[in-house]
């Protein structure tokens, strides 16, 4: 089938990555439609060469909405769908459905809405909002043929769309031919990895430093890479003497550099503000789990009850640096342990969230789809 995958980013991205590159492997013809809002950063991705990159190169801020240029992203979504003739387009996030679902049956047959990091279910006082937020989410639901979801969790959310959902939880394919025989020195500091967006409104990044500061110095060492978002993780939180930044281009480069941490670092400071990120499946807990290191996590966020019954790691409240501290300090005492959390970490992955179970759930979504179009 040819299809459309539709996301507002580089395609650099890990989980659209995933899930490119497994349906061109399963037979289908693939093209990527994207917005590189840093075209002068080259940075590199690894799509299968066969899937067709369809990029606009249009510089934008991170979290900015200019008229003008989304006018733009728009017609760069319809010129390419006019010019593929596409079978199945497969969204991210709900506000490209609402954008393309009038040409349903015209451009396209089939639209599957892939709900990575949901705009619309955030908290807010404002009536207005909420109703638009419920209106756009309705509406996303009611004309996607297929949704995909991060979490069972958030699957039960969606009441009569239910149904028609499936949940491919965020987990990477098996690191361990990257990751093997990497383990962090005990005679190094206490690493933490902190990666992926670092941003300071989400990631609890000043909470970091704080509990850090209030540490022995020279006893932890942050390990980070990822797109620099803001001001604050720019100057300030990469400036910090005990954190170490370097660009990664590689998936293989990014696990071996978890594989060299003792912790990887998510807690976040947005599970307060956003119903949908308080019941999410974070990347980072997978990525931990696949290479065998536990995660701290925000308490406010359901995964902490998750990850503690689990054995798999630690939570700490985003609003208490001296907790952070204390527990900081608490793994840096369990170092002799990591084995026995590798060993954990790995056997839950490995039985339940690996990427080749979750390719499955995928492929089959579009075979079903594939058999009613015949």
């Amino acid at each position: 089938m040819r299809i459309a995958y539709i996301f507002r980013h580089h395609p650099a991205y890990p989980r659209s990555t995933k899930e490119c590159n497994s349906l061109v492997q399963a037979g289908h013809q693939v093209t990527f439609i994207g917005w590189d809002i840093q075209p002068d950063v080259d940075i590199k991705h690894e799509m299968h060469p066969d899937i067709n990159v369809e990029l606009l190169r249009l510089a934008a801020a991170q979290r900015k909405f200019v008229f003008t240029k989304w006018l733009r992203w728009y017609w760069h979504i319809i010129r390419t769908l006019i010019k593929g003739k596409f079978d199945i387009v497969h969204c991210v996030d709900e506000y490209p459905v609402v954008m393309i679902f009038c040409f349903k049956n015209i451009l396209f047959r089939f639209l599957i809405m892939d709900v990575y990091d949901s705009i619309i279910k955030r908290k807010t006082n404002n009536y207005l909002a909420k109703l638009v937020f419920r209106a756009v989410r309705f509406l996303s639901n009611a004309v996607a043929d297929r949704i995909i979801e991060t979490s069972n969790e958030l699957r039960d959310t969606l009441g009569r769309f239910r149904s028609k959902t499936i949940v491919l939880f965020n987990s990477p394919p098996d690191p361990y031919v990257y990751i093997d025989g990497i383990w962090p020195s005990p005679e190094s500091p206490l690493r933490i990895a902190a990666t992926g967006a670092i941003d300071s409104k989400s990631m609890a990044l000043a909470l970091l430093l704080s509990a850090i500061d209030s540490m022995p110095s020279a006893s932890v060492e942050v390990l980070c890479s990822g797109w620099l978002v803001d001001d604050y993780a720019k100057n300030v939180f990469t400036k910090h003497p005990a954190v170490k930044y370097t660009w990664i281009e590689t998936q293989a480069e990014y696990y071996k550099l978890i594989a060299f941490c003792d912790v990887v670092y998510n807690v976040r400071v947005d599970a307060d503000n956003s119903y949908y990120r308080s019941l999410v499946f974070p990347q980072k807990v997978f990525d931990a789990l696949s290479t065998g290191r536990p995660v701290i996590v925000a308490s406010e966020n359901w995964t902490s009850e998750w990850i503690e019954r689990n054995k798999t790691g630690w939570s700490c409240s985003y609003k208490d640096p001296e907790a952070l501290r204390d527990l900081l300090l608490f793994i840096k005492g369990k170092r002799t342990e990591l084995p026995d959390y590798a060993i954990r970490c790995r056997s839950l992955y490995l039985n339940h969230y690996t990427w080749e179970i979750m390719e499955q759930r995928l492929i089959s979504l579009y075979d079903e789809l594939n058999r009613i179009s015949s």
